[in-house]
């Protein structure tokens, strides 16, 4: 069972929202690729943590880990990253 493209949408509109108020006072040292994707896959983890609380069948699915991934496009437009969830597959 996986999650369906909305919910993903709306996470992603999510995580994109919190990286960008996290980050907009940050200085360009501190936002790294490697840092920006941290603090993203930590947002994943804990939203994805909280709906497999609500579902059991979930928690059974996901018991070693859930598929997604957060991923980042540099966008040149804004200086800085787009946030993709994507999943093992």
């Amino acid at each position: 069972m996986s999650l369906n493209d909305v919910l993903i949408q709306q996470l992603q509109k999510v995580l994109q929202n919190n990286l960008n108020t996290y980050f907009r006072t940050a200085t360009e040292a501190e936002k790294t690729p490697d840092k920006v994707k941290f603090f993203a896959q930590k947002q994943l983890d804990f939203f994805i943590t909280g709906l497999a609380k609500e579902s059991p069948e979930l928690q059974k699915l996901w018991a070693k880990g859930h598929p997604y991934h957060a991923t980042l496009r540099f966008n040149a437009t804004s200086r800085f990253y787009d946030v993709l969830i994507t999943t093992a597959d």
